[in-house]
């Protein structure tokens, strides 16, 4: 009964030292966001073991995030972006960047003169040969 009780603590350490060598390497590749974050503030299911490129690819090709929308309230919307490095915050916009080793991948929120979401704007120099790609709200 002994044998039986050890095996099965030490069958559970063994998961918790597997689980936090994995998350030791995620924060190895992200050491200050990550994707799962940027996922979060768009409504997204996005893995934490997603490579950099593939991140991008994911956001460029985003089509309507589920938790931002067109009209929403300002602070509703800021909120969304909670985790993000940085933000800055302008009259009609709002910037919200996470940091990567890749670089910075930033959102740019666009407000009518009534607070209201407008228009979304990823940005990352990586992305497009613009300097920004709009990502179409619901």
């Amino acid at each position: 009964m002994r044998s039986n009780q050890l095996y099965s603590v030490l069958k559970v350490q063994a998961k918790q030292f597997m689980g936090a060598l994995a998350h030791l390497k995620i924060r190895l590749r992200y050491p200050y966001a990550l994707p799962s974050e940027i996922g979060k503030a768009l409504g997204l299911a996005l893995e934490d073991n997603l490579l950099f490129p593939s991140l991008l690819t994911t956001l460029s090709n985003l089509q309507k995030p589920c938790s931002l929308s067109r009209f929403m309230a300002r602070r509703q919307a800021e909120h969304c972006f909670c985790k993000a490095s940085r933000c800055e915050r302008f009259t009609t916009s709002s910037l919200y960047s996470f940091r990567f080793n890749e670089g910075w991948v930033e959102f740019e929120l666009q407000f009518d003169e009534e607070d209201k979401l407008r228009r979304l704007f990823l940005i990352h120099n990586e992305i497009t040969d613009q300097d920004r790609l709009e990502i179409p709200l619901k």
